[in-house]
């Protein structure tokens, strides 16, 4: 179980430049909360097999490629050592049928992408928030 500090969020994301912006914006709104990315969903299964650095959230791209989303979520609640774990789905896109796709898999939510940095740090500010100190995960 984690403490008050030293939460971690893995981003799962096909575009290395809306990484950089959560890891560069939950830098800058405090240090509750530490990231990890990663282009590849397949990679985030394996960094989520193991216990050594498993995360307390996961912001999940929408449209990935390899295995998508929805397949991804699916795998996460059918494993039990991350059943529980917190899925952020994080889109541009506000589409009905993605939405209702998302949390049919599984989503814990469904988040969209801000359009620029000063939204990114508010976006970091209430995720550390709710999810980074209060909320607890057993893993």
């Amino acid at each position: 179980m984690k403490g008050p500090r030293g939460a971690r969020v893995l981003v799962v994301d096909d575009n290395v430049d809306d990484i950089e912006l959560l890891r560069l914006s939950f830098a800058r709104v405090g240090p509750s909360c530490s990231v990890v990315g990663t282009t590849s969903t397949k990679e985030a299964l394996g960094l989520l097999a193991t216990r050594d650095g498993r995360p307390d959230v996961v912001l999940l791209d929408w449209k990935m490629p390899s295995m998508d989303s929805p397949e991804f979520i699916r795998a996460l609640r059918a494993d039990p050592r991350t059943i529980g774990l917190a899925v952020l789905v994080f889109s541009s896109s506000d589409d009905p049928g993605d939405i209702r796709a998302a949390y049919a898999a599984g989503a814990t939510a469904y988040l969209l992408k801000p359009p620029g940095l000063v939204e990114y740090e508010s976006l970091a500010r209430d995720i550390s928030t709710f999810w980074c100190r209060p909320v607890r995960y057993l893993g």
